[in-house]
């Protein structure tokens, strides 16, 4: 049994994904994405969020000591709440005006990073 490039690419990606997001506790998404939408678009998210259990929950397995479970609580329940309005966005809202804002929110997002207060180090 042989594998082609893009298959093998893609392991590739996941494998060392997994090991800067099990090292660094962050990564695996911006390693993996690049390459699974250019080899196969049509995967994602789904493919991504998938590959993504294994490795969160071993992490959540070794880190169990340090979880805040009341906060980890309140977490959860915001995210089943953005998911259902998050999702009536997507399905209420012509892809024109959704481009628009998600646009024009992230050119605000940026000019506030820009333009905010920066603290003063006494040396």
């Amino acid at each position: 049994m042989t594998m082609d490039m893009t298959a093998f690419s893609v392991c590739v990606a996941v494998f060392s994904g997994a090991l800067i997001q099990g090292a660094t506790g962050m990564g695996f998404a911006l390693v993996v994405v690049p390459v699974l939408a250019l080899a196969a678009p049509a995967m994602l998210p789904g493919a991504l969020l998938l590959a993504m259990l294994p490795l969160n929950a071993y992490v959540a397995w070794r880190e169990r000591h340090a979880i805040d479970m009341r906060g980890a609580g309140w977490i959860s329940a915001g995210r089943v709440a953005g998911t259902f309005g998050g999702l009536w966005v997507l399905v209420a809202m012509p892809m024109a005006w959704l481009n628009m804002i998600v646009g024009g929110s992230t050119i605000a997002a940026a000019l506030v990073s820009l333009l905010r207060p920066r603290s003063r180090r006494a040396g």
